[in-house]
């Protein structure tokens, strides 16, 4: 049987799979070494001979024993992809070309700096969709060179995401599709396939160690005790008093809002359904994660398994942690896209018959803000690049994967369809570009004047317990206590009651029953059980001397219940959907009134809410509970922005001669949250709004 050995390199780790393809796939081997910090950063290699060693160190420690191939599919660094899709009906050998042409205009590279390739599936009648792929190649070939160091040859480079799909052996059916949230240890892979392959995916700047990090700065933990609260609590609510899960909560957040955009963009795009998500990755072990981002995604969500089996030998290995190794393994040899392909020399044969296009211009790409430190009290200054993404209405535009990352810059764009000039101004546009917005005065430069909104607000809801069982108690009620005598009678706890019918109870607190007067008291039954409930009844006190008995004794007037109770039992994703319930209601509510109150010349992003529990009162999952109920008490925050100030960034963009971008009117404004700072009180934002005529 063949086997096959995929290599996995991201900023931390090296992940070794041999996989052996004959029949059932299994994994013959898997090794893993955490690399030195700094070696690889965000996929760029630093040193290819250091990580030629880490790599063969690798192999070497693999369980159950060290791995001999000499050939490997080897991970493109996803955070470093740029892809695009078009639609062609282009023959094959034109197929290049038109490549090196969507490249072109799509990517901010010149072709000469990129490492591309493409691959086709079924598109439209009488069409194919084109799938172009490139990575710089100041990138790939460090890469490479550290293949070569570990004695290894490249049979192939893959896509992360590509490679998960094969681990996990999802396959959606056709008209539907699967997201992938691949939870690295600083990047968030979001992906989206269907049964067709790869669709769309996007990098968010969150993975484990932004998790630990939170958690050390806000709970002022050292790293190792962070991160072993992460491990412990994850997301679980009732876990460490709610305080992990608040802190996380807010900080993979993130993850789920880019990936409902996604979701939301590729339904509209491909006419599908994405009906499930998929977790991996380390972190997607943490407890409650899969409940939370499948509330939060309001899709069924599950980790995902691998489909190779496991050696013997590996007790104790985490499965997930390979998986990425293991569906570059499972590459088919007869996929095309390799990035091996020296389609560059097909575009320059064609420059020197001048049918290729011409070199693209050197692209700029958005200044990254400062980081920290900064000075006390002074607020960075932002130069803000504006992408510019124009559509004419009605015209079918290709997608792109983009990198949205913690400084807010965009490492990708969408191609752009443009009409004359001449025609622009009568056509309705829609236009999209990246925006900073200040809602801390003084205004940042280039930034958009904004306003922070905040309430408080406080919330419960009930919770359906996810089983009810029925089991006896003791019944109880309230008797009173008759003296006929002229002398006070004292009576102890536990003082034992005869109902007529038979049945005993007995005092809950001591009593004394007057001379010549009653008492009230509590009593309850001294056997569990329905027998326990009776009505209304006389009472001897047999504990008194016969003589006494008619003279001192209890009388009921109401029923003696509680013989037999329902038992609720609460399930933790209850917990979890009735809090994500709460959070939508409060949130809505807000918003509400905001929008009432919101001032002249101002615009509510109703995507840039803020939310965070102050206090809540869980039940914990799994306990008994009576009348079972989730309480919390919420900050919420949103940014209004100055209306004027966007629409001159929105008829900048429109890239147009000032008096042909003033007849413009601009409505139904979209946005996408890609960053909040709280210090600072910056927004980045990617905004899309509706251009037309006047």
């Amino acid at each position: 049987m063949a086997r096959r050995l995929g290599v996995d390199i991201s900023d931390a780790s090296v992940e070794v799979a041999e996989v052996s393809d004959g029949g059932k796939p299994s994994a013959v081997a898997l090794g893993r070494v955490e690399i030195p910090s700094g070696l690889v950063v965000r996929g760029r290699v630093a040193d290819a001979d250091k990580l030629g060693k880490e790599i063969g160190r690798a192999m070497a420690l693999a369980k159950p024993s060290r791995i001999a191939e000499k050939e490997a599919v080897v991970n493109v660094p996803e955070s470093q992809l740029f892809s695009v899709w078009v639609s062609t009906a282009v023959k094959d050998e034109g197929l290049p070309m038109e490549a090196l042409r969507a490249a072109q205009s799509a990517f901010p590279f010149a072709i000469e700096d990129l490492v591309i390739d493409f691959t086709t599936i079924r598109g439209a009648k009488g069409t194919r969709d084109l799938f172009v792929a490139a990575v710089p190649k100041d990138i790939l070939t460090p890469l490479g060179k550290a293949i070569q160091a570990a004695g290894l040859a490249v049979s192939a480079f893959d896509i992360e995401s590509r490679a998960l799909v094969r681990a996990f052996g999802v396959v959606p059916k056709p008209g539907e599709a699967t997201i992938f949230l691949d939870i690295g240890t600083r990047t968030t892979i979001v992906s989206i396939h269907d049964s067709e392959g790869l669709r769309a995916t996007v990098n968010v700047a969150v993975g484990g160690e932004t998790l630990t990090e939170a958690l050390a700065i806000k709970l002022k933990l050292d790293q190792n005790k962070a991160e072993a609260k992460k491990r412990a609590a994850g997301l679980d609510p009732t876990s460490e008093g709610g305080k992990v899960f608040l802190v996380l909560q807010s900080e993979i957040q993130p993850v789920a809002r880019e990936a409902l955009a996604l979701i939301e963009s590729e339904e509209k795009r491909l006419g599908i359904k994405v009906g499930s998500a998929v977790l991996s990755g380390g972190t997607a072990l943490l407890p409650g994660i899969a409940e939370y981002l499948g509330a939060a995604l309001d899709r069924p969500t599950v980790v995902g398994k691998l489909v190779a089996s496991l050696p013997s030998g590996t007790a104790g290995l985490q499965p997930l942690i390979y998986a990425n190794a293991v569906g570059l393994a499972l590459r088919p040899k007869s996929e095309s896209l390799s990035f091996l392909r020296k389609i560059g020399k097909m575009e320059a044969a064609a420059r020197a018959e001048g049918t290729a296009p011409e070199p693209a211009p050197a692209a700029t790409r958005p200044a990254k803000r400062p980081g920290q430190p900064k000075e006390a009290g002074a607020k960075q200054k932002i130069i803000m690049a504006v992408i510019v993404v124009v559509w004419i209405a009605g015209l079918v535009g290709g997608t792109i994967w983009y990198m949205k990352t913690r400084t807010g810059e965009l490492s990708g764009r969408r191609q752009v369809t443009r009409p004359p000039p001449a025609e622009v101004s009568s056509q309705i546009l829609t236009v999209q570009f990246d925006a900073v917005a200040d809602t801390k005065p003084p205004v940042a430069d280039g930034a958009i004047p904004g306003t922070l909104l905040e309430t408080v607000r406080t919330a419960e809801k009930p919770i359906e317990p996810a089983e009810k069982r029925t089991e006896e108690a003791r019944a109880a009620g309230t008797v009173t206590l008759k003296n006929t005598t002229g002398n006070a009678q004292s009576l102890v706890v536990n003082t034992r009651l005869l109902s007529a019918g038979g049945v005993l109870f007995r005092l809950k607190k001591p009593a004394t029953a007057p001379a010549g007067g009653e008492v009230t008291a509590e009593v309850y039954a001294d056997a569990p059980g329905a027998g326990g409930n009776i009505g209304p009844s006389r009472f001897t006190i047999p504990g008194l001397s016969v003589s006494l008995q008619d003279k001192i004794y209890a009388e009921s007037a109401g029923d003696m219940t509680g013989g037999v109770r329902e038992v609720g039992f609460v399930a933790e994703a209850d917990v979890q959907r009735i809090l994500n319930a709460l959070r939508e209601d409060i949130v809505r509510s807000a918003m509400e009134v905001w929008a009432l109150e919101l001032p002249a010349g101002q615009i509510l992003v109703p995507e840039a809410v803020f939310y965070s529990i102050a206090s809540s009162e869980l039940p914990q999952g799994g306990a008994e509970v009576a009348s079972p109920k989730v309480k919390a008490t919420s900050k919420v925050r949103a940014v209004s922005l100055d209306a004027a100030a966007l629409e001159a960034v929105g008829r900048s963009a429109l890239e147009l001669p000032a008096e042909q971008a003033s007849v413009y009117v601009f409505s139904d404004w979209k946005f996408i949250v890609t960053q909040y700072e709280e210090d600072t009180g910056l927004v980045m934002l990617t905004v899309t709004a509706r251009a037309e005529p006047g």
